[in-house]
């Protein structure tokens, strides 16, 4: 492994501190730090489990990684990725699982949501959730105007679940709990969801729609509009 890489891996107590910040204080500096270190070993289990989605895996173990270090506690010397890896690895198999089947990505709710459409698509949004198809991965011919079409499109696609994710990272603990429940994992009984975090429903919905609001603007920042939530 080259020096230059070893550099940017935090020790183990550099990691703990960091882990320590985002789930104190909510740094999101910290967060991102742990992300990048995480991020080799991220790619190599993406790799392992599908080479044909890596980049939607990635973006999906991503998600994990970021709930595992809410949820982290000390444990001896063990590293975070370790700690992590079977919550991540389980996430991109049920991502491979959806890519692989005639199924929307489950991101297809939170982008109504993004982009304002929030009335029967959000009351609707775990049945929305399985109905939009995939575009299959194998191109037959590049050369054709068509395919060429697709291949923008998937691109497309991937730099947005991407940024997505990305998106993700500086919400609150609160406020990313929701999004990621009501909106990406279909988890419609608003009330129990707010009583989980021991808050109000309304409470509940004013902080999601803050997250959503913060993450709008994320996505405006990495360059997209609203016609790329479409």
């Amino acid at each position: 492994m080259p020096c230059t890489f070893r550099k940017i891996l935090p020790d183990l107590d550099q990691e703990r501190a960091l882990l320590q910040a985002w789930q104190g204080r909510g740094d999101s500096t910290a967060l991102t730090a742990l992300m990048a270190s995480c991020q080799p070993q991220m790619r190599a289990m993406a790799r392992r489990v599908s080479r044909s989605h890596t980049e939607d895996l990635l973006a999906e173990g991503q998600i994990a990684l970021i709930e595992a270090a809410g949820r982290w506690q000390a444990q001896g010397s063990v590293r975070f990725f370790s700690y992590a890896a079977i919550a991540v690895r389980a996430a991109m198999l049920q991502a491979r699982c959806r890519l692989q089947n005639p199924v929307s990505q489950p991101e297809r709710a939170l982008r109504d949501a993004l982009s304002g459409r929030r009335g029967d698509a959000l009351a609707r949004q775990a049945e929305a959730a399985l109905q939009v198809a995939v575009i299959d991965d194998t191109l037959p011919d590049l050369s054709t105007p068509a395919a060429e079409d697709i291949a923008l499109g998937r691109e497309r696609r991937r730099n947005l679940r991407q940024a997505l994710a990305g998106a993700l990272r500086p919400l609150g603990r609160a406020e990313r709990h929701l999004v990621m429940r009501h909106l990406l994992r279909g988890e419609d009984d608003f009330e129990r969801l707010a009583d989980g975090l021991g808050m109000a429903p309304a409470r509940a919905r004013q902080i999601e729609g803050r997250a959503l609001h913060k993450m709008r603007n994320a996505l405006l920042h990495a360059g997209f509009g609203p016609g790329d939530l479409n």
